[in-house]
Order: C-alpha cells, then structure tokens, then sequence
C-alpha cells in the first residue's frame, strides 16, 4: 500500500472516525470536506475501522512507534505541512530547505524545548554545522549533516526530515548548473504530482475493492447499559 494512501487512511480515522465513535449516526456519511468519497465505500471503511483485525493491526503500529526514538511533534499534517509552511517563510524550494534544519524544527515543543533524546542530536546537528562553516568537517550528499547525526544513511523511499513526498533522488541529485530554479521548482513539483496522483489511484482502487466485498451496511455492534447487545446504524 503506497505512503499516501495509509497517511490518508490515517488522517481519516484519526480525525473523523474515533472522534465520533460514541455516536455512529455521525459516521453515516463522508466529511463534507471528503465528499466526493462514495457513500457505501465511506460506510465500508468505517465499519472496517471496528474490527478485531483492524484494531490489532492498528495497536501493533502504536507499539512500534513507542520503539521510535526521535517521534517529531507535527501532528497528522506531518513533515508536509512544516515544508509548506517554511517554503512560504523562507521564500525557499523545498529541496533548497536544509533537511538537518527540518528535523530539528519538527521535533521542538511548542516551548521550544526538545526531548533528552532528541536533544542530543540537536547539539550535535550544531556542532556538525559549525564545523562545516569553518571548513574542518565535509558534508554533502547522503553523507551530509542529518546523517552524520544520525549515524544511518536515508533509506530507499524516504529521507528523514523531508517527510514521505520527498524521495533520496529527488533531495540529493543536485539539477545540472544551466537549470534555472523556475524549471528546477517545476521539475520537482511534477515529481511530486505525478506521485500523489498514482498514489490516490491506488487509493481509490483500494477503496473499491472494500465496496465490492461482501460485508454490507455500516451497522456495528453495541452493548447497552443492561448488556443486551444490540446495533447502531
């Protein structure tokens, strides 16, 4: 299942779905903001969302993210959001967006303080980046600041601190001198569409497959304050 679809997913159930869960009425129907979903795939992933394997699936996730050493502080929107939000500070491209500097902005506090762990490598991003200005260290590429840091290299679908749209490819291999940064910022914001674009047809066939299955209305089950189980619709 491509990235986009499971951060969608995600985004769905997070903010939709458990926070309406003591009220099933209001799950009837798509978000107004998502309604050019379809209303039987809608009530299909919701009823998904109740079930036993779904649950499971869902607290394995949450075991593995407490093993995650450094979780940033962004919320559902994520890396995304913070590269959008500092592109129209910086007045920067995203790929001109120091990564080391994104991650340590993704993991302050709203009180600009950092985790004993995270704090660690904050300071070593500083002193790596001194030590570059200065001339003494050499950094580039995959070998650059957020990897000395880190001590790993980014993997093959990801870079850490760029959020999941932004590919090694994409970040490290540098445009050629005679590009101007007009076709360099057209060049990565294709990359970026073409990938969203097969990754929500991905999604919708995802969708589809649900709809097609025979699992039938969105009713689930309940329990009543006396203990006789019964069902919302």
């Amino acid at each position: 299942m491509s990235v986009a679809l499971r951060q969608f997913r995600f985004e769905l159930r997070n903010d939709f779905i458990l926070q309406h869960m003591d009220d099933l009425t209001k799950l009837r129907y798509p978000p107004e903001r998502y309604k050019h979903i379809r209303t039987d795939e809608w009530r299909v992933f919701v009823k998904k969302t109740f079930t036993e394997e779904f649950q499971v699936k869902s607290q394995r996730g949450k075991d593995m993210r407490k093993k995650n050493k450094y979780n940033h502080r962004l919320g559902s929107t994520g890396y995304a959001g913070l590269l959008k939000k500092k592109e129209k500070e910086l007045g920067a491209n995203v790929v001109d967006i120091d990564r080391a500097d994104t991650w340590v902005w993704g993991h302050q506090g709203k009180d600009g303080e950092f985790d004993d762990e995270v704090k660690a490598i904050v300071e070593k991003i500083k002193e790596m980046k001194t030590k570059v200005d200065e001339g003494s260290l050499v950094a580039s590429g995959v070998n650059d600041v957020m990897t000395l840091a880190l001590g790993k290299k980014p993997n093959g679908s990801r870079v850490q601190g760029m959020g999941h749209f932004i590919t090694p490819s994409m970040y490290f291999d540098m445009p050629k001198p005679c590009m101007s940064e007009r076709q360099k910022e057209k060049s990565i914001c294709e990359k970026r569409y073409e990938m969203m674009v097969e990754q929500l047809r991905d999604m919708k066939a995802q969708l589809s497959s649900y709809a097609g299955s025979d699992i039938g209305s969105c009713s689930v089950a309940t329990k009543s304050p006396s203990g006789e189980i019964g069902k919302r619709k």
